[in-house]
């Protein structure tokens, strides 16, 4: 189980780490003693490319 910062301020970024890079979620969650509800949450990522070890100069 996903371990939460100890604090009840949501929302809250996580940072998920992968093989090939990193995303963002946002969490919105209620905390009521050992049980944590979701109420909304959110991927914060980009669709455009970042690097590929090229330089991509503008025309």
């Amino acid at each position: 189980m996903a371990q939460f910062a100890p604090t009840n301020i949501t929302p809250q970024n996580l940072s998920i780490e992968h093989p090939s890079g990193e995303f963002t979620v946002s969490l919105d969650f209620e905390r009521h003693e050992d049980e944590v509800t979701i109420k909304k949450s959110g991927i914060i990522r980009t669709a455009r490319l970042l690097s590929k070890g090229e330089v991509f100069i503008q025309e």
